[in-house]
């Protein structure tokens, strides 16, 4: 995993929150895009200590 994208993550968490979003979504790096499907390479990622999915 290239270096730049965690803390690229961690910007667009924060800037989510902020905005009042309760988290993002993202992509597993080496998972393939199958448009119109539901994988478990999208996983959603929330602050720790919230709750819900």
């Amino acid at each position: 995993m290239p270096a730049a994208l965690p803390a690229l993550a961690a910007q667009a968490l924060q800037q989510s929150l902020e905005e009042g979003f309760d988290g993002v979504v993202a992509k597993r790096l080496a998972s393939t895009y199958l448009p119109g499907r539901r994988t478990r390479d999208w996983i959603k990622i929330k602050p720790l200590g919230a709750s819900g999915t």
